[in-house]
């Protein structure tokens, strides 16, 4: 995102620029879901296919969550302010996964049946 911050003080910036940044960024944001569900799925035990459910509906409710940050400081800032919103929602995100690595994981319930 500090890059992204970068470039809308270089504008106008051409697409061709730009692209590598994108490209990078997307393939990134791609690299986070395989290694999370693995942890989730070891962290879960027996109850994993459900916390992989969980998770995903998470994720979508994230998405939706992030498209009304996104609007709200688009309408209320303008477009330059969307990257610096990113990055300080990132380091909240950050914060969240350090703090649940510290926590202790809870055990699953004992299934009896």
């Amino acid at each position: 995102m500090a890059v992204f911050i970068a470039c809308w003080w270089l504008r106008p910036l051409a697409l061709v620029a730009l692209l590598p940044l994108l490209l990078v960024w997307a393939a990134v944001s791609w690299w986070i879901p395989p290694p999370a569900q693995t942890r989730l799925l070891a962290l879960a035990g027996p109850a994993g296919p459900q916390a992989l459910a969980l998770n995903s509906s998470a994720v979508y409710v994230g998405v939706s969550a992030g498209g009304v940050a996104g609007g709200l400081v688009l309408e209320m800032y303008g477009s330059g302010v969307l990257p610096a919103a990113a990055a300080v929602i990132e380091l909240a995100a950050l914060a969240l996964f350090w703090a649940a690595g510290r926590a202790r994981p809870c055990r699953p319930a004992l299934v009896v049946g």
